[in-house]
């Protein structure tokens, strides 16, 4: 079993080539004089995330939420890990992604 923060809110999945296009866009971008948000095109729950990953890979394990559970030491607020302002969306899906994944 994995014991997962209680994310009430949503994760942004965003796969590694998108991310990698979305800094080389904001790098030749003219200055945003602030932070540029990158994230992937898919909010959902870390728990529902991370369920779907193990599922796609054929790990039997149970994900369960656990409000106690700390990131890093840090507590998880509903939006913690998510943009919200404007962001740079990637376009690799959370299921096409995990279709690429290497077959076990």
């Amino acid at each position: 079993m994995l014991r997962i923060t209680s994310l009430i809110g949503a994760a942004h999945d965003c796969a590694g080539r998108s991310e990698g296009q979305a800094r080389l866009d904001a790098a030749l971008a003219a200055p945003a004089n602030g932070i540029v948000e990158i994230a992937g095109p898919e909010r959902a729950p870390m728990v529902q995330m991370v369920a779907r990953y193990l599922k796609a890979v054929g790990d039997p394990r149970a994900v369960v939420s656990d409000s106690d559970a700390r990131y890093f030491g840090g507590r998880v607020e509903e939006f913690s890990l998510v943009p919200l302002g404007a962001v740079r969306r990637g376009s690799i899906g959370f299921d096409e992604w995990l279709g690429r994944l290497p077959k076990r």
